[in-house]
């Protein structure tokens, strides 16, 4: 009973809400038309939401291939939106050695650009440097009093060593959610036939789409696998880290073992009101956009193998 009295609220809020998110002379026919009972009230008005979002994903991430989902939840009987994002194969390029390369020609924008990520880390939360520092403490404590572990304790200790110092202090802020960071002055604009120029146009770009950024994007509530039983909605992916980093490797065995999105990602939101629906919207328009800046960091230029070499020499 009183989830009929919600899917009927439901799709009377859905009568004003409409008109104030759609655009001008766009229209969606209800879910109401001559049509009564709960379970038809379900289907259209999973329709007619469906329709709504659609437009929104296909705005955001339309070009990288998404699913949307609106269904009913098998507990709660509550309408439940699923968002599935599919990431390109080349991703997780970045950073922490790029921005040594990047500090080596101009620290100004080292400084820049390394802010630019630590807003992208804080906007879309993703797993961290201390997630994997615990992860991996936590398994050497069990190996430490398993007398057939020797060998992978003394991987996890190597591992251990690795992340206290591996990682340039400088830049482990760019491997933590943490506050949102502050740009510094804008350093002058490298030439632009130089491989820095993308960096600094990037960064730029990061700085004005983040401006009011208030706070980071909500994860959710409720939890809804595709792939396998342990998809975890809160890693959108790409993430920030290199390839050829051992933390990027444990992060691919968890993707592996763990958390096996097959290159998805994967989010879930229940509705109750049209408050979550507003919310919803707004956190696909900011997903878009920090998914979006994530992938074009990701195909930015890296400085010709010479250069490199002679600099690494």
């Amino acid at each position: 009973m009183a989830t009929d009295i919600l899917n009927m609220r439901l799709a009377q809020i859905g009568l004003w809400f409409f008109p104030a998110i759609g655009k001008s002379g766009e229209r969606i026919p209800g879910p109401w038309e001559k049509k009564t009972g709960s379970q038809i009230i379900h289907e259209e008005l999973s329709g007619w939401i469906s329709a709504i979002l659609e437009k929104r994903a296909e705005r955001c991430f339309g070009k990288y291939g998404h699913q949307m989902l609106v269904e009913q939840h098998p507990v709660s009987g509550r309408l439940q939106v699923c968002l599935v994002v599919d990431y390109p194969a080349k991703v997780g390029i970045v950073f922490c050695d790029i921005l040594e390369l990047i500090g080596k020609e101009d620290r100004r924008l080292e400084a820049f650009v390394l802010a630019a990520l630590r807003t992208l880390t804080w906007a879309k939360p993703c797993y961290t440097y201390e997630d994997e520092r615990e992860r991996v403490l936590d398994w050497l404590e069990q190996e430490i009093n398993d007398e057939q572990g020797q060998e992978v304790e003394k991987e996890l200790q190597e591992r251990i060593k690795w992340l206290n110092e591996g990682i340039p202090k400088r830049y482990r802020s760019v491997l933590r959610n943490g506050k949102k960071a502050e740009f510094p002055r804008t350093p002058k604009a490298p030439p632009e036939n130089s491989w820095l120029h993308g960096w600094w146009s990037w960064s730029k770009e990061v700085q004005k789409r983040s401006a009011d950024w208030k706070a980071p994007v909500s994860y959710e509530l409720e939890f809804r696998d595709f792939d396998s039983e342990n998809v975890d909605p809160n890693y959108l992916m790409p993430i920030l880290w290199s390839p050829t980093d051992p933390i990027m490797d444990a992060f691919d065995e968890m993707m592996q073992n763990e958390f096996c999105n097959y290159g998805r990602s994967a989010a879930a939101y229940c509705l109750s009101s049209a408050e979550d629906l507003k919310e919803i919207l707004f956190t696909l328009e900011r997903l878009g956009e920090i998914y979006d800046l994530h992938v074009k960091a990701c195909g930015l230029d890296r400085p010709p193998e010479k250069e490199k070499e002679k600099k690494d020499g």
